[in-house]
Order: structure tokens, then sequence, then C-alpha cells
């Protein structure tokens, strides 16, 4: 199936420059399976995404957010340690939300049901070269 790739960015095209927009593309270039990847706020915003299918993306940023803070308020409640991750298994699909630092969460979806290990392994090599951004360069992106 040919797909068209959608690249939406929370304000211009000259960002693809910036690491955290070139480090999406990259993981969205390099991972066929992968049908939207975003880099969001804790608070929900968009900071950039790239996509396969003109969908709208919106109401995930927000949910996105509210996840994965549900899962570190019940991390920190059980006293396990920060969350890393949730990971959302459907029918027809996958959807993994991911810490990048304090502020910015990755998230990621595919429609391919046999790929969360891929899905996992790539997302967090993604999350790894992130993190070794300095603080200034990720806090710029938003």
């Amino acid at each position: 199936m040919k797909t068209e790739v959608c690249h939406e960015h929370h304000d211009s095209k000259e960002d693809d420059t910036h690491p955290v927009n070139a480090a999406l593309k990259l993981l969205f270039d390099n991972c066929d399976v992968i049908a939207a990847v975003l880099a969001i706020t804790v608070d929900g915003y968009k900071v950039c995404e790239y996509k396969r299918r003109d969908i709208s993306l919106t109401r995930l940023t927000a949910m996105g957010s509210t996840l994965i803070s549900l899962g570190d308020a019940i991390t920190d409640d059980m006293r396990m340690g920060a969350c890393k991750n949730i990971i959302c298994e459907n029918e027809e699909g996958i959807v993994i939300f991911m810490h990048i630092n304090k502020d910015l969460i990755l998230a990621v979806f595919t429609y391919e049901q046999d790929s969360l290990g891929l899905l996992l392994s790539v997302c967090r090599r993604s999350v790894e070269n992130l993190k070794k951004l300095n603080q200034t360069e990720l806090r710029q992106c938003n």
C-alpha cells in the first residue's frame, strides 16, 4: 500500500532542523510500521508530528498526556519508580506513550498488531538519543 507522508509541525517547515524534530523524522522514516509519531508536551500540546495518513491527532495529544500522567501517579503511589511508558494494545494496532524528559512525551502508533517488540525497541532508542540532548535544546522546541 502506497502512503503519502504528511509532515505537520507546531511552527513551520524550518523546524526540521531542530534536534527533536530531526529525531522524530529519523524514527518515522526508518520504521515503516509507524503510522504516526508525535512529540507532545506533558500538558497536551503537540510540538511536532509525522504521519502517513491525513488524520487528526489532536485528541491523541490531550489523552496521551493524561494517560502518562496517570501512569506517573500510579507508579508513584505504588513506589515502583518512574513510569517509563504506557502501551495500549488494541484489536487494530498499538499506541505507545514514552517520557522523553519531564516536559516532553513521545507518542507513536501503528496499525500493525504484531509489531510491539519492534516499536518498543525503536522508540526506546530514539528516546535515549533525545535524552543525550541538553535541556536547553529540548525546551526550545515547545
